[in-house]
């Protein structure tokens, strides 16, 4: 090669790769766009995952001070410390969910024996399969997951002997024991410190009542801990315009300035695209809900429609502080299968709980493959206000009951067919405590204003299926729920 064509290639590789150089500053490498993608993608689906995890958490945390007696024992119903025992219990389960444990089915009565005995347990909402709370731990395949279908309960023995027990929603328990096990003694600690500060005590009604050996019910007896009372109003404004358009504009994908707005006399506001291919409606106390068409489309993995859910709530205004998921239900509607995913939160460790035709909890979603068809929310944020005591004592249960007794007993027995007046009134009573299920503190919201509500702590008892919600500090009837 003589020395000019040698000059020549040269000056042509070195254009080349001038051309090469300037393209990659002014034109990213399509492989470069696609590892971004990419990268960004697997971080979008963590971010659902973590959230998904964030929300799969018991409703109600009960901790036994096991004296190792069925009626000296007492226990208490945390509204403080929920995420930290939580945070400790999943140190302990992710071992029987990762490993090979035996699980084996056991009577209520050595479910009871363990349960008097130091432990926690852990109560989650209605409906939950269990891979959902094994999904927790990264494990879709184990032992536990193939032979326990639904998970209400687990009981986790603080002096834990590699056995934690589980309770399916049609009350069949099973033992789940690890031959190797590590200890765990934070929760012995814990439950050692929180015996030492005031705390609501629950016993056993059958320990205050020798006619009522069958109920294990807690029951709250003392209430040394003061309670706080609270304004409220809707995390969404009806009277701001420019966050009802925020809120509002993530569900249209489509340009907004598309989207159509109706302004009802109620005080509600309606933003609608196209031929109402996507709704979105604000009502006047801040309640958002949403409808979309999806076309024909059903699901039947339970973990990939809640991860949709999750993914469409965490794009339009996300999770409430202290938010879990509270139900599921299995869905038919026009020939497409699905699931309603429904949620709750807490205000200060108290769940919020109401009552509305519309709506049964603070957060509803639909889903139907991966595609949301509708979405309902109603969350409250507390309000900074003066003048007003925050803290008061409340009622004992007893005398909730006592007061309302009348009530209940026509409520009860007219359901059971029985004439109350044949019955004394001492067993009347009995006959009512036999049945109640759970008692438990929450905040009551009648939903009666969108801004400067005042939400007093309420007694929740549940008798026989139906709720009944009393205000702590007067004792007076606030709302009951009939679902017998």
């Amino acid at each position: 090669m003589n020395r000019e064509r040698l000059k020549t290639l040269i000056l042509s590789i070195l254009v080349v790769m001038s051309i090469l150089l300037t393209q990659q500053l002014w034109f990213p490498s399509p492989i470069k766009i696609l590892e971004s993608k990419a990268r960004g993608g697997k971080l979008h689906n963590l971010t659902v995952a973590e959230n998904r995890k964030d929300i799969i958490s018991p409703s109600s945390i009960i901790v036994s001070f096991g004296a190792g007696d069925r009626r000296k024992n007492h226990y208490t119903v945390l509204s403080s410390s929920l995420d930290f025992v939580w945070d400790q219990s999943k140190n302990i389960l992710k071992d029987y969910f990762l490993g090979d444990p035996e699980v084996t089915p056991v009577t209520y009565e050595k479910y009871v024996q363990s349960n008097i005995l130091k432990s926690v347990e852990l109560e989650f909402s209605d409906n939950i399969p269990t891979i959902l709370v094994s999904s927790i731990f990264d494990s879709l395949e184990n032992k536990v997951v193939r032979n326990i279908k639904e998970i209400k309960k687990i009981l986790i023995p603080a002096f834990n002997r590699g056995v934690i027990y589980i309770v399916e929603n049609n009350d069949s328990i099973f033992e789940v024991k690890l031959l190797e096990h590590a200890e765990n003694s934070t929760l012995v600690s814990f439950i050692d410190e929180l015996e030492t500060v005031e705390y609501i005590k629950y016993h056993p009604i059958f320990s205050l009542f020798n006619e009522l050996e069958s109920n294990y019910t807690p029951m709250p007896i003392t209430y040394a801990v003061a309670t706080t009372q609270t304004f409220v109003e809707s995390e969404i404004d009806i009277e701001n315009d420019a966050m009802l358009i925020e809120r509002s504009k993530n569900f249209f994908n489509e340009n907004f300035d598309f989207v159509k707005t109706i302004k009802e006399t109620s005080g509600a506001v309606v933003y609608i695209y196209g031929y109402g291919e996507k709704r979105v409606r604000i009502n006047e106390k801040g309640a958002l809900e949403y409808n979309g068409e999806i076309g024909n489309i059903s699901s039947s993995n339970v973990l990939d429609s809640l991860d949709a859910a999750v993914d469409f709530i965490s794009k339009n205004g996300g999770f409430p502080e202290g938010a879990y998921l509270k139900d599921i239900q299995h869905i038919l509607k026009d020939q497409n299968s699905g699931y309603r995913f429904s949620f709750g939160y807490r205000i200060g460790g108290f769940p919020v709980e109401f009552n509305s035709n519309k709506m049964e909890h603070p957060i509803e979603i639909e889903v139907y493959g991966n595609k949301v068809k509708s979405y309902r929310i109603l969350v409250r944020k507390v309000m900074n206000m003066q003048g007003i005591s925050p803290e008061q004592s409340i009622l004992y249960f007893s005398n909730i009951i006592e007061k309302n007794i009348e009530h209940l007993k026509l409520k009860y027995f007219n359901k059971e067919d029985q004439l109350s007046q044949e019955v004394d009134d001492e067993d009347e009573i009995l006959e009512i405590l036999k049945s109640v299920e759970e008692v438990r503190m929450v905040y009551f919201d009648t939903v009666e204003e969108g801004k400067g509500q005042l939400l007093r702590p309420s007694w929740k008892i549940k008798i026989k299926g139906d709720i009944y919600y009393f205000d702590s500090y007067t004792g007076d009837l606030i709302n009951s729920v009939m679902l017998n």
